[in-house]
């Protein structure tokens, strides 16, 4: 359906579950090459990779809290050592608010959420250099 993607290479986070697992699975049937990231869930990511495995297609699971700056240039040197390339970005990860009434939220309950839905997708600047 769209060919003009086929071989493209795309990070997709928070790809082990959900609207990202069903990304991942649209993307695979294009035949693109995929960077998929999780975060905590090994069952859920075991499950991605068999499904992967369905597809002929050239990807790599890799773990990372997306919510770290740090973990974030980690999963790009990772992801470049492989594919030499980024083309596309699916900014994915996220996690639901805390089950609790707002009122109630403590600070730290804020910037577990904010950080990774807010400040995960948003990083300007990643120090990408080479590592020694």
């Amino acid at each position: 359906m769209y060919p003009e993607l086929k071989g493209k290479v795309a990070l997709i986070t928070g790809a082990s579950k959900g609207i990202g697992r069903g990304i991942a699975e649209k993307l695979a049937s294009e035949g693109l090459q995929l960077i998929l990231n999780y975060s905590s869930d090994e069952t859920a990511a075991q499950d991605t990779i068999l499904l992967m495995d369905s597809y002929n297609i050239n990807y790599q699971l890799i773990k990372a809290d997306v919510s770290k700056p740090e973990a974030i240039a980690d999963l790009f040197h990772q992801a470049l050592a492989k594919f030499d390339r980024i083309d596309i970005v699916v900014a994915n990860a996220g996690i639901e608010m805390v089950d609790k009434p707002f009122t109630e939220y403590t600070e730290n309950d804020f910037d577990k959420v904010f950080d990774l839905n807010v400040k995960g997708t948003t990083r300007k600047r990643i120090n990408l250099e080479p590592k020694k």
